[in-house]
């Protein structure tokens, strides 16, 4: 009996002793390759992502399609129109007044909302990219990430890049004269210090990567600049969703032209009304030189009060105070 009590405290000992080790090499390894210090925050993470998810499902399927051109043409969606093009004016004034020139670059297929951004770019003699043109002669297939998603692979995004950077050249050189003793502490509006896999869609999993200051890059905006330093505010197109921070137009860019120091402020969802107030609150403290603004087609529905309460980020042309 007391060989077999010893033998079985022997088995139970070296039992525990292979758990605590088990255990000990997967916290080691959780360390070693997550992105949290705690499990448990990891999965709290991972839980409002799904929920979040499956609210902005529920919103979507409550709502009527209107993402065709069906209502860009009807007498409904003039009133937006003209709601664009006055905010649209609010922020030439205000980019004014930073000493910065605007540019745009429309990213879309719709010929009512290409016609429309032509229109603004000549009436306020501001130079305009057109992604039509430079996708023209190139399959979607290649250009986008179909079929799985309707956003730029890094293939469109490497285009974008290549197309900005002979668009730019005209305008490099001259700095603002205009700069901000008191700045905020976040220049973009993402949560700063973010290295995280983000997985809104299971398929398609991408590494989101964020400054002290809240902008998608892995380098702080330091304020002696010593190129010309360029702005982008968008949406969805310009965050670049499913792809690497290095993946990303603005910064293929910046790799791609050393005289540019491009600086990606885009946020899915995000239209003029967000890019005003954005630009107004954070944007403008940047000091950036030169301000390109990501439109798209569905800029204009955007503006809908639906489409608002999901993504509206707040301010004066928001009836939702999320700020």
């Amino acid at each position: 009996m007391g060989i077999l009590r010893q033998a079985l405290k022997f088995i139970l000992r070296s039992f525990f002793v292979i758990v605590i080790i088990e255990i000990t090499l997967r916290c080691l390894y959780f360390q070693l390759y997550a992105t949290h210090i705690f499990a448990v925050k990891g999965g709290c993470d991972y839980i409002v992502r799904v929920m979040l998810k499956h609210k902005a499902d529920k919103m979507f399927k409550d709502m009527t399609p209107i993402t065709d051109e069906v209502f860009l043409s009807s007498k409904e969606s003039e009133k937006y129109f003209k709601e664009y093009r006055n905010i649209f004016q609010k922020f030439i004034k205000l980019s004014e007044e930073a000493d910065v020139k605007i540019m745009l670059l429309y990213i879309g297929s719709q010929d009512i909302t290409n016609t429309f951004f032509k229109n603004l770019a000549e009436e306020n003699n501001i130079p305009l990219l057109n992604s039509r043109e430079i996708f023209s002669e190139h399959s979607y297939n290649y250009i986008y990430l179909l079929p799985q998603n309707g956003h730029l692979s890094r293939y469109g995004n490497q285009m974008l890049a290549v197309a900005l950077s002979n668009f730019l050249k005209p305008w490099l050189g001259p700095m603002s004269k205009v700069s901000y003793e008191h700045k905020p502490k976040l220049l973009g509006d993402l949560k700063k210090n973010d290295n995280s896999v983000w997985l809104y869609n299971p398929e398609m999993p991408y590494r989101v990567i964020t400054n002290s200051q809240g902008l998608r890059r892995n380098k702080e905006v330091y304020f002696f600049k010593q190129k010309t330093r360029v702005l982008f505010i968008g949406d969805s197109y310009t965050f670049g969703p499913y792809l690497e921070n290095y993946d990303c137009y603005p910064q293929l860019l910046g790799e791609l032209v050393p005289e540019i120091e491009a600086i990606n402020a885009g946020i899915a969802g995000y239209t003029i009304c967000d890019e005003y107030s954005y630009f107004k609150e954070r944007g403008k403290y940047i000091e950036p030189d030169i301000v390109v603004l990501q439109v798209s087609d569905n800029d204009i529905y955007g503006l809908l009060p639906q489409r608002k309460k999901i993504f509206c980020r707040g301010g004066e042309f928001c009836i939702y105070n999320k700020r």
